[in-house]
């Protein structure tokens, strides 16, 4: 079995199947198994817990950024696991610290997924939600202030 990738640079290739139909390719239904979608969510749990413990670490935040994580985190969103959701919005809440990040976030998508995730009654979610959140209106607030002193 090859190794399956829970991390791409183009978010429509999901965990090794590529799910773009613009790609032409169908994924096969007899090779995937109920359970794989699990363990896809648990993969994508410990993977977005890492890049969030991994911010705090010199430029990791700006890094991670850099190298196009954003935008599969933001898909991560979509999951239908609350696990998922947890870490996800944790990983982008630490991301946001970093204000290019943030503009990645907005044009990724991002805001309302955390819109969404912010009335959960998971506190954690909630508070990594209205983090990554505040981030976000902080930078654009800035911008705009910016823009009128100009």
């Amino acid at each position: 079995m090859p190794p399956r990738r829970i991390w791409s640079r183009n978010p429509t290739v999901g965990l090794g199947r590529k799910a773009s139909k613009e790609e032409g390719t169908k994924s096969n239904s007899s090779q995937s198994s109920p359970n794989d979608s699990e363990e896809d969510d648990r993969l994508r749990q410990h993977l977005a817990d890492a890049i969030a413990n991994c911010c705090n670490w010199g430029i990791n935040c700006h890094e991670f950024g850099r190298l196009g994580a954003i935008p599969p985190l933001v898909s991560y969103m979509a999951s239908k696991d609350k696990n998922v959701h947890r870490t996800t919005a944790y990983a982008l809440h630490q991301l946001s610290a970093d204000p290019f990040n943030c503009i990645t976030m907005h044009h990724s998508g991002v805001v309302a997924y955390l819109l969404e995730t912010i009335g959960s009654s998971d506190e954690k979610l909630q508070e990594a939600s209205a983090g990554c959140l505040s981030n976000i209106r902080k930078l654009a607030l800035s911008a705009e202030r910016f823009k009128y002193k100009q």
